[in-house]
């Protein structure tokens, strides 16, 4: 998949308080703008990391739609 192909904003925490409280969100949402797929992320505190999961949960959403449609 091209990088062009996604939206990848920041996402909201979903809670506020405790020990990370004015820190940089590390929830993201991503955007499979062909398809208009929405996938948001918060699973892990690293930013990069919930990008990379985020894509690669969407990526085996179409593979597994691409299969279906054969």
């Amino acid at each position: 998949m091209n990088e062009p192909d996604f939206l990848i904003e920041p996402y909201p925490p979903a809670r506020t308080g405790g020990q990370h409280v004015g820190i940089v969100s590390s929830a993201v949402q991503v955007t499979h703008i062909p398809t208009e797929l929405t996938v948001i992320c918060s699973h892990e505190r690293s930013q990069v990391r919930n990008k990379n999961f985020a894509v690669e949960m969407i990526n085996n959403a179409l593979e597994k739609l691409k299969h279906e449609n054969n």
